[in-house]
């Protein structure tokens, strides 16, 4: 997709649905930078669907800056670049059910 007409056209009357993750996705980056949410909770909770839509709405957001200028989505793509240089990081995490498999919950009483 290469504008919000065909993006609208593409989601039918879910658009505005749609539209909602990637504006999530653009708050998230914000308050990750400014320090209100910690990174690696972001990295555990959303990681792959962050860089996945990020891959997915690419051309979109390009095509809008076009128009609207630089800061369209800009924490969208800064959070997305973060998220995939930490994967391709030395210190990249296992993947939770891997690294934790045998992980029991704490006896409540």
């Amino acid at each position: 997709m290469k504008s919000f007409d065909e993006f609208k056209v593409y989601h039918g009357d879910k658009w505005p649905e749609a539209f909602a993750v990637m504006t999530t996705w653009e708050s998230l980056g914000a308050l990750v930078f400014r320090g209100d949410l910690k990174f690696n909770l972001v990295y555990d909770l959303f990681s792959g669907l962050i860089q996945y839509h990020h891959k997915l709405c690419y051309k979109l957001i390009l095509a809008d800056r076009e128009e609207g200028g630089d800061t369209r989505f800009e924490w969208f793509t800064w959070l997305a670049e973060r998220l995939e240089e930490y994967d391709s990081g030395e210190d990249t995490p296992q993947a939770a059910h891997v690294k934790y498999k045998d992980w029991t919950p704490p006896n409540v009483k």
